[in-house]
């Protein structure tokens, strides 16, 4: 360690781990910090934004960058540089470290061979970035330059002054999780202690029986003999590890855990330190860890030349409860903050869903400019800014507790379920797919089911033409939203003509025109358009990506999707699933949520299948939308579609266009197409026993709401709660015609698919900013959805009587059925919802107005703002028993 302010050494004793001055006790400096990000392309955004967060609450300490020089490239190795030294950060290259002893030597030489395998070995033998950083922190170069923390691990509160004099009368600092068990995830101390000395021989220890295993390995399946000390640098030295898979980990995430934060727990309680993990201790539950329940293990010796072995380690009892709750007090010394672990797995390969940015992680990347830093602006966006107990009525305190919360109604009184019932109506089975019987064509097989896969529609250069015009307009959308997803619609977005005259043709392509004028035995209409493209993210249920049904037609054969995969989708991967046979049934919907069902209650709806709409790029899945069905989210490949709705030709045709190149004939270039391409069908659903995995995969799959950010009363997150919370589902009213809630629609979407950087959320934010009285807080009201309603129609009217634009119209309606739903909300999370929209909503209007030069609605919008952030509030407090609010 550095020495302490009096300039004494504050190692201990190599040996004996005793410290070199008993009589005081040990301190080490966490003011440092040290930081380790190992890519080819630099650091990401989401890093770059923690690293302003981290210097500008730590002003007064050094923070150590340590990065991979050999494998950046020469654009990002710059890019690096530049932004570490407008931050005054240092740049360490990894193999720069220092080997202390022959336990370091072992761990460097894995820490290498990770790395070049991850950037250059084989895909069956890839090296893990994980490992690397794991078995860094524990190197004596490394903890002698201050506390080492995971990328994904912030602070809550500014590091103090105290900080570089930290206690560490036990050796070493770490943390511990929620579920009361030991991280690794945040370390510090002497290199010397025993906590450290135990946690290095045990990773050699393990890296050591690595390389015997994988001598023996590539004797055995590859015939060849190799030595262990020479193995680390074999092109197929990780594929025995990779390769090795138990129910619960992949080979690659079990030994990172068994040489990473396993081995931490281990070391602990083999020094007689308390790890949460001992014999018959009850753990609670750690939100975002890869498994539940996970017990530390072992690398042992495998009993086949071909297969690794791991045992779980054997914790003795725990010791007694005083001495465990001094030694945790110890471990984290009160003059260190809390800190936050955000569970990024950025090390998983392909797992992208963490990189969006939060509202205050644009904020803070503003900061930046070619001039430098505004540092002054970046410490007042760092730090915690807490909302007042009100936002209209600032000046209100509480005499005690939580009494200004518990003045106002409780979330659940608030909550009505006064949707009507939804009928209920059978279908033949729902244990598997219905049999086709033989000779069945494939015509009578596409109108029974309802859905069909078609290759052959579109040829490889209508396919590329389709691919650059779908790119041009996802650039427009700017960075991906934190579901990873982003969409264009040609009735609401201004396209580029060369798009809009290209889908147009494609809509009208003959051989698409004979299959749906098969289907509806007669003409179609070419009604509406969108692009979609949606990348990996964890597995999700909401709204389109749980299972619906589209809410426009009352029966079969009314109106058809035809959905171009632009990129090849595979049926484990992000493919729409549909209920064979639900179209058939005719539909009496009265609001939004009698359209959502669960997989159980869907497939009671149809004829006993599901089909997967996967295929190669350029396949056509084709679907009736009065059918059950559902988007799918996973970690998978991104998947770009476009989809065309056409609607069964007649008087009462509805079409969302108004681009008169849309609604025009087609062109004779589309009217043309080729005619003489043969075409592929498949229409077959899946098996059963690939259906109950699904059904299965189904129940464990989280919804949105139990996803959603939760709110600590800081001001930038409560954008990011907002954000989250416009995209779970409301309840709005259903017209008898689809068309007469086309203008309800599209607000609704102009305010959920809002980037971050919308204006929408820059006005909220400078509200939440500016809290003054003068108002009345409807938190306070008897009735507060009737109070948020009063404002609403006095938005509504205002807009009615005031503008007479497209967009106040589509405001309009959109305020009037908020105003319905929110005496319809039957859970709080629906409550929420409706009350960000009506916020929403009202706003949006308020810029209309004052932009027009007649008035505005801003108090009746501070006090929406104010009325939802009392909820989520309250909300929060019901859910983890903590207030999120300052008046607590």
């Amino acid at each position: 360690m550095r020495p302490d302010a009096e300039g004494r050494p504050d190692d201990p004793d190599p040996v004996t781990g005793a410290p070199a001055h008993p009589s005081r006790t040990r301190t080490v400096n966490c003011l440092d910090q040290v930081r380790i990000w190992i890519s080819s392309d630099g650091l990401p955004a989401k890093h770059r934004a923690r690293l302003v967060r981290l210097r500008a609450m730590n002003g007064g300490g050094r923070i150590l960058l340590v990065v991979a020089g050999s494998v950046l490239t020469p654009a990002a190795a710059a890019e690096v540089h530049a932004f570490a030294s407008r931050l005054d950060i240092d740049v360490c290259d990894v193999s720069t470290l220092p080997a202390a002893d022959a336990d370091e030597r072992i761990l460097l030489e894995h820490i290498h061979a990770e790395i070049d395998a991850h950037f250059s070995g084989p895909d069956s033998a890839r090296g893990n970035l994980s490992v690397v950083s794991d078995y860094a922190r524990l190197l004596a170069s490394v903890i002698e330059r201050g506390m080492c923390t995971d990328m994904d691990v912030e602070f809550t509160h500014p590091l103090g002054p105290a900080a570089a004099r930290t206690p560490c009368p036990l050796g070493i600092i770490a943390r511990f999780k929620d579920n009361g068990c030991l991280s690794n995830d945040v370390t510090a101390g002497i290199a010397g202690s025993e906590p450290f000395r135990t946690a290095r021989r045990g990773a050699a220890a393990l890296v050591t029986a690595y390389r015997e295993a994988a001598c023996r390995f590539l004797a055995a399946v590859h015939g060849e003999d190799v030595r262990p000390d020479a193995v680390s640098g074999h092109p197929r030295f990780f594929e025995l590890r990779n390769a090795r898979h138990d129910p619960s980990l992949t080979g690659t995430a079990r030994f990172s855990l068994a040489g990473g934060p396993d081995n931490l727990a281990i070391a602990f309680h083999e020094a007689g330190l308390v790890c949460g993990y001992e014999r018959g201790v009850e753990r609670g539950v750690e939100t975002g860890e890869l498994t539940s329940g996970h017990v530390p293990h072992k690398l042992v010796a495998g009993t086949r030349p071909t297969g690794l072995g791991y045992q779980p380690f054997a914790f003795g009892p725990p010791l007694p409860a005083a001495v465990r709750a001094e030694q945790r007090a110890r471990l984290w010394p009160g003059s260190l903050p809390e800190v936050v672990c955000h569970w990024d797995h950025s090390w998983i390969a392909g797992h992208q869903d963490w990189q969006p940015l939060t509202y205050r992680e644009r904020l803070l990347l503003a900061t930046l400019d070619a001039a430098g830093w505004r540092r002054a602006e970046a410490v007042s966006i760092a730090g915690s800014r807490s909302l007042p107990p009100c936002l209209v009525d600032p000046h209100t305190t509480a005499a005690s507790g939580r009494a200004p919360l518990r003045s106002g109604p409780a979330l659940s009184a608030l909550v009505h379920d006064r949707t009507p019932v939804r009928r209920e109506v059978h279908g033949t089975s729902a244990g598997g797919p219905a049999r086709e019987p033989h000779g069945t064509s494939r015509r009578d097989v596409f109108r029974n089911n309802g859905i069909a896969a078609v290759d052959g529609v579109v040829d490889g250069l209508t396919l590329r033409g389709l691919r650059e015009r779908f790119e041009a307009e996802i650039a427009k959308k700017g960075e991906t939203t934190s579901l990873r997803q982003l969409s264009f619609n040609l009735a609401v977005d201004v396209c580029a003509r060369d798009t809009v005259e290209m889908i147009k043709d494609l809509a009208h392509l003959p051989a698409l025109t004979e299959i749906l004028d098969e289907y509806f035995d007669g003409p179609s209409r070419f009604v509406s358009a969108r692009g979609y493209r949606q990348g990996p993210c964890k597995p999700l249920r909401y709204r389109a990506w749980d299972y619906h049904q589209d809410m426009k037609t009352q029966g079969p054969r009314e109106e058809v999707k035809v959905m171009v995969l632009l990129t090849d989708v595979t049926r484990d991967g992000q493919a729409l699933r549909y209920v064979c046979g639900s179209q058939q049934v005719r539909w009496n919907f009265r609001t939004q949520r009698q359209t959502k069902f669960t997989l159980d209650e869907a497939l009671r709806f149809g004829n006993g299948g599901l089909f997967l709409g996967h295929g190669t790029a350029g396949t056509c899945v084709v679907f009736d939308t009065n059918g059950i069905h559902s988007g799918h989210r996973n970690l998978s490949e991104t998947r770009d579609v476009l989809t065309l709705n056409f609607a069964r030709e007649s008087a009462e045709s509805f079409s969302m266009f108004s681009d008169p190149i849309l609604l025009g004939p087609a062109s004779r270039r589309g009217a043309a197409g080729n005619r003489t391409r043969s075409l592929s069908w498949r229409t077959s659903a899946e098996d059963r026993d690939r259906l109950a995995a699904m059904r299965a995969e189904y129940r464990s799959t989280p919804d949105l709401a139990a996803t959603k950010p939760r709110w600590t009363g800081d001001a930038p997150d409560l954008i990011d709660v907002m954000a989250a919370d416009v995209n779970a589902d409301l309840d709005l009213r259903l017209s008898a015609r689809f068309e007469d809630d086309r203008a309800r629609d599209i607000a609704l979407v102009r305010i959920r698919d809002a980037a971050l950087d919308d204006e929408q959320y820059a006005e909220a934010m400078s509200r939440l900013r500016t809290a003054r009285g003068g108002g009345s807080c409807l938190w306070r009201k008897g009735d507060p959805p009737a109070a948020a309603g009063e404002i609403a129609e006095e938005a509504r009217g205002a807009l009615s009587a005031r503008l007479r634009t497209e967009a106040a119209a589509h405001c309009s309606a959109l305020l009037d059925d908020l105003c319905d739903a929110f005496g319809r909300c039957d859970t709080v999370q629906r409550l929420r919802t409706t009350a960000a929209y009506l916020y929403f909503a009202c706003a949006w209007a308020d810029r209309q107005l004052v932009a027009a030069g007649r008035g505005g609605v801003a108090e009746g919008c501070r006090q929406l703002l104010d009325l939802y952030a009392h909820m989520v509030a309250e909300d929060t407090f019901v859910k983890t028993g903590e207030a999120s609010r300052p008046d607590d």
